[in-house]
């Protein structure tokens, strides 16, 4: 079961509202930022004109009013965006619900266990939205840049994942890669593919090909289309 949280009380109508444009005008945050927050941390899945959503790591859903960009400070995570390995796990029809489950457990262990594993973090650099002023009159918004430090130690990174069943036979796994240059974000991401790889061939689960052509054709309709 996905967690849903609320935070759309103690915030009136006209603070949520303001908020709403800021995000609308000022643009500091979009659906697809990583953000955190409080204690909170995850993907901006949707903006409102009175709230916007945060998908957290844990696939709890956060519903957030725009009024706690007035209080709050927010970083927002620009350089990891896109940073995102999502794959689709299509198995054939046959495939029975105990399979389905060991394999959902095996994959979710596996990408836990990617967590221990320490990297040294280049530096890094965060667009934090804050709030000057809190008066109508003294209310606006700006964007701060800060840079960490390039002597950080060596840090263990958040496991930032998530492994669900979107249909009967179908696995979606989506797993977030806090990287600053693309030849270490493909590298991490080809380990994340050969891992569960590894495990569907451990496992002996049979995978359904005809899926994987028709989104296959999806695609090359829909590159065809842009063209």
């Amino acid at each position: 079961m996905i967690e849903v949280i609320m935070l759309l009380g103690g915030y009136s109508w006209a603070s949520n509202i303001i908020g709403g444009l800021i995000v609308l005008i000022d643009e500091p945050l979009k659906k697809g930022s990583c953000v955190s927050f409080q204690k909170y941390q995850g993907v901006v899945e949707s903006l409102q004109l009175q709230s916007f959503s945060v998908r957290q790591y844990d696939k709890s859903l956060v519903y957030v009013p725009n009024g706690i960009l007035m209080d709050n400070l927010v970083e927002i995570h620009t350089d990891f965006l896109e940073q995102q390995c999502r794959l689709f796990v299509h198995c054939h029809p046959t495939t029975n619900t105990s399979a389905m489950r060991q394999l959902v457990q095996s994959i979710d262990y596996a990408l836990q266990q990617r967590k221990g594993r320490r990297y040294k973090e280049p530096s890094k650099k965060l667009w934090t939205a804050l709030k000057r002023g809190r008066t109508r009159g003294e209310l606006r918004t700006s964007l701060m840049v800060k840079w960490a430090s390039e002597k950080e130690e060596d840090q263990t990174p958040q496991h930032r994942f998530w492994v669900t069943i979107v249909d009967a036979y179908t696995i979606e796994v989506v797993y977030y890669i806090f990287r600053h240059n693309q030849k270490a974000f493909m590298a991490e991401k080809t380990e994340v593919l050969l891992e569960i790889t590894a495990i569907i061939q451990q496992l002996g689960v049979r995978l359904d090909d005809d899926a994987y052509c028709s989104r296959s054709h999806e695609k090359r309709l829909a590159s065809k289309a842009e063209d």
